[in-house]
């Protein structure tokens, strides 16, 4: 991808590859690589694009993992022990 050069950019080629692929996994070095962002934005483009509604994410360890805020998340299932 291009590198991008506003916020607005970066956030239609985020809501592109959501609705191309589904979800988006990996370090914010990687998803920093793949949308062509300085690492520095990716903590800006993920607020702003959870606060109007359209993305949901959640970061396990140093892995995010972003979804469109339409894609049910399934709880896990969990055992009587738990």
């Amino acid at each position: 991808m291009k590198k991008h050069k506003t916020l607005e950019e970066s956030q239609l080629a985020l809501i592109e590859f959501l609705e191309k692929e589904g979800e988006l996994g990996g370090t914010f070095s990687e998803i920093s690589d793949l949308l062509g962002i300085k690492r520095g934005m990716i903590v800006p483009l993920l607020n702003s694009l959870k606060a109007s509604g359209d993305i949901v994410f959640e970061l396990l360890d140093d892995e995010l993992i972003i979804r469109p805020s339409s894609t049910p998340i399934v709880p896990p299932i969990l055992t009587p022990e738990q």
